[in-house]
């Protein structure tokens, strides 16, 4: 891995950017040259739905390249209209392409009649196409810069992609696990079929991203509570809650061996568009030096030959209040640094949101970043993933002049 000099100071740019394309993506962050000078890595072009109706009514394929949409959302909508799955609700049998949102996450099962198995030749992803058409582009644009290649764990395509009553079984487990372990491994492979090249092993970051993990780990999301009271219970208890933050590292950095060596990785543990009005409080000062001192402690599954560029925890968004500077300064003591090792800390903050979020978010930045060593602290001053282009840029401008500042 070929990291640039760093400079005073880094961004880092993480979630869906308003643009129907992901090439248009890249585009829309390249155009703001202050902010990609000073990026550890530029993200593969995931996309905001919302940003182009019209592009998320259309049927899409792992061939188009364009699966990266709102995290695992726009890669589970490939699933829609598979012979090999159905979704659970009868009363979602008939929905299309467009239908699979963060709002309305359809799950899956295995159809009905099938006389096998679920492989994972059933389950497209998309991740290695997209990954290597995004990279046809990145080298060409910017080729001082890593290319940022996001893939969720296992665990979260099992609970996001087949639901809670699913997610247990053996079948679904090994068809997953199968399908992400051909994903990372075809990011790097040629595929003359296709005409596509394969990543360079040293350009290239692979975040290993685990959202559902961290907020089990944080506190049983209200999902759990309403569907499984006993076992919300059993999952709140401090004692689990640590035991599950030491199980999802070894799995984070299980998925990591997929890569091959030379492969730099990193870690994405977010609370994302989970907001607290919806799924319930969480234990964020408790949850972050759990997870992350997790992460130190079992890095070395993950085998040699694998840096670890950065550990990101995004921990406010939407409507919530972000953590008092003091909450963020504990957590802070307590996470364990490495060498060459950059913790995020971050927080999606929206323009139009109460003044005293604003202030709240401001004073974390302020109170925070000086602090502490390879301590990247920000705040976006846009909605999770439904921003308008417009907005973006404006959010864009303002990291810039934070870059630019003294002190």
């Amino acid at each position: 891995m070929r990291l640039k000099q760093a400079p005073q100071r880094l961004a880092m740019l993480v979630g869906s950017i308003p643009a129907p394309t992901a090439r248009q993506a890249r585009e829309q962050v390249l155009k703001h040259p202050a902010l990609a000078r000073n990026l550890l890595a530029l993200t593969d072009g995931e996309t905001d739905e919302g940003a182009s109706q019209d592009a998320i009514n259309q049927p899409i394929s792992s061939e188009d390249g364009e699966l990266r949409s709102k995290w695992l959302v726009g890669q589970l909508r490939a699933w829609v209209g598979s012979e090999a799955l159905e979704p659970i609700d009868s009363s979602q049998a008939a929905v299309g392409y467009g239908g699979v949102t963060y709002d309305n996450m359809v799950t899956f099962r295995k159809k009905r009649g099938l006389k096998r198995r679920l492989r994972a030749s059933d389950l497209p992803l998309g991740v290695a196409d997209h990954a290597r058409r995004a990279w046809e582009q990145h080298h060409q644009d910017c080729p001082d810069l890593l290319l940022q290649v996001g893939i969720p764990t296992w665990v979260n395509y099992l609970l996001f992609g087949f639901g809670l009553d699913n997610a247990w079984k053996p079948q679904y487990i090994r068809a997953i696990r199968g399908a992400v372990k051909r994903e990372m491994r075809e990011i790097f492979r040629d595929d003359p079929a296709k005409g596509l090249k394969g990543v360079p092993r040293d350009r290239v970051v692979i975040q290993v991203e685990d959202p559902g993990g961290f907020c089990i780990t944080a506190g049983a999301p209200q999902i759990i509570k309403d569907r499984f009271p006993r076992l919300a219970g059993v999952l709140q208890q401090r004692w689990m809650r640590w035991m599950l933050a030491q199980i999802m590292a070894v799995i984070v950095w299980g998925q990591a061996r997929w890569a091959p060596r030379g492969t730099a990785v990193a870690t994405h543990g977010c609370l994302g568009d989970l907001e607290r009005i919806r799924y319930g409080a969480f234990n964020l000062e408790e949850a972050v030096p759990w997870y992350h001192n997790a992460l130190v402690r079992w890095r070395w599954l993950k085998l040699w030959g694998r840096p670890w560029v950065w550990s990101h925890w995004p921990v406010a968004s939407g409507q919530d209040l972000p953590p008092e500077p003091t909450v963020l300064a504990r957590i802070a003591r307590r996470v364990k640094f490495l060498k060459g090792l950059y913790v995020v800390m971050g927080m999606i903050v929206p323009e139009d949101t109460a003044p005293a979020v604003q202030a709240r978010a401001q004073a974390v930045v302020q109170a925070v970043a000086p602090r502490f060593r390879r301590w990247i602290a920000f705040a976006m001053p846009c909605g999770g993933g439904r921003q308008t282009p417009e907005e973006f840029d404006r959010a864009c401008e303002l990291i810039e002049v934070a870059l630019q500042t003294e002190g």
